[in-house]
């Protein structure tokens, strides 16, 4: 059943009061569609607005102008049963719309919806009102966010990854698995994210994720990317920089902590039925993998992250342990090393294709940055555009609260 034929005869009936206003001789059929532009944002209709606003106006000029009758020009004679003509063309044209309004109302009353949440979020917000971890997260990245149009842009690139489906609250973050959402429900997933320490930890490894060593990680990540698509000739990155590969190695382990966080029972298989879940596992793969170890990737064919845990385990282990006890460090390599070979894969799959994504990242980049020519020209730019783990963690986080009431 579509959204048209679940609304009832009442609002279809209240959906269709504009159609009385073309009756009245045709005074009126302009506000008729100058209503349907104003709900339904059709341009045509807004034109047709002024075309049968532009008949009146020129009725009301010409019987005003030749009041008695029997000396009125032929033309203006002519223009009135022109008039009267339009007018029944107005009523017809409206009711054929009627369907197309309808549709549109939906939609506008979704998107009204929408910004009323945002509207009450971002309220809650100011007034002291959000009282869990994760949605005082989840409401820092406003749409035009850089790190939200960054993720978009990888996300959209990645034929694998789930479509990116924005959301600032948990409201709207419902809507990417039902269609149907009650109060009970937000209330519920809210009381989760109140309480439920494992959530609050995965928002917490996101957060560090995004401070290794005052923010030089992401700097040494980012200029790798870069280099990749500056620097075609460069040295391969897992040799020319080790401290790149050691990023990667924290970010991975990290990302198997936050698999292990999300369920008691099956982590795993909880993380990859979540659209969120495998946006982190595809964007850890294209940008801390593909991108900037491309030429490793080719050459090895394989085993190449399992190559960086043991090559630059306890450099990781230290420092994953800095924000994280050892007991989560072995947990999250056991996760880990069960999934290594699979993303390999992909990242190998990835790398085969790099180019056309480089090329479109090297034009996309800078008009999202604000920068010029240089991507690596401002530390304060990176750390103001780059906390996208703590952007995606906190999204894991709120969909693993939703998976907990939907599965329940």
């Amino acid at each position: 059943m579509n959204k048209l034929q679940e609304k009832d005869i009442l609002w279809k009936l209240l959906h269709s009061w504009h159609i009385v206003l073309t009756l009245f001789m045709g005074l009126l059929s302009w506000l008729s569609f100058l209503y349907m532009y104003i709900k339904g944002k059709k341009k045509t209709w807004l034109i047709s607005a002024i075309i049968y606003g532009t008949f009146v106006v020129g009725l009301i000029y010409l019987v005003n102008k030749f009041p008695d009758q029997k000396t009125r020009p032929e033309y203006v004679e002519q223009f009135i049963y022109g008039y009267f003509v339009v007018w029944i063309i107005s009523i017809l044209h409206a009711l054929i719309s009627l369907k197309e309004f309808w549709l549109r109302a939906i939609t506008n009353e979704e998107l009204e919806s929408d910004q009323i949440q945002v509207l009450e979020t971002n309220i809650r917000k100011e007034m002291g009102a959000v009282d869990n971890p994760i949605e005082e997260v989840l409401v820092e990245f406003k749409e035009d966010d850089n790190s939200v149009k960054i993720t978009k842009f990888i996300l959209d690139n990645l034929p694998m990854a789930p479509e990116f489906y924005y959301y600032i609250d948990f409201s709207r973050a419902i809507k990417r698995y039902r269609s149907d959402v009650s109060q009970e429900m937000i209330d519920k997933v809210r009381e989760i994210a109140k309480y439920d320490d494992n959530l609050h930890k995965i928002v917490k490894t996101a957060k560090a994720i995004d401070k290794i060593d005052g923010g030089l990680g992401i700097f040494t990540g980012l200029n790798n990317v870069y280099d990749a698509i500056k620097k075609p000739e460069r040295e391969r990155t897992f040799e020319a920089d080790p401290q790149q590969a050691i990023d990667a190695g924290i970010k991975a382990i990290a990302l198997g902590y936050m698999i292990h966080l999300t369920s008691k029972d099956n982590p795993i298989k909880t993380f990859f039925e979540l659209k969120a879940g495998a946006e982190l596992f595809y964007y850890f793969i294209m940008v801390e993998l593909a991108l900037p170890f491309t030429d490793n990737l080719l050459e090895e064919g394989g085993k190449f992250l399992y190559k960086i845990l043991q090559q630059k385990e306890s450099e990781i282990e230290n420092r994953f342990t800095n924000f994280a006890d050892p007991t989560s460090y072995q947990q999250a390599k056991g996760i880990l090393l069960s999934l290594s070979e699979q993303m390999d894969r992909i990242a190998i799959a990835l790398s085969q294709n790099i180019k056309p994504f480089e090329e479109q990242l090297k034009n996309k980049l800078p008009s999202i940055l604000n920068a010029t020519d240089s991507i690596t020209g401002s530390i304060a730019t990176f750390l103001d555009i780059m906390p996208i783990w703590k952007f995606l963690g906190a999204r894991l986080a709120t969909e693993a609260a939703i998976y907990r009431i939907i599965k329940n």
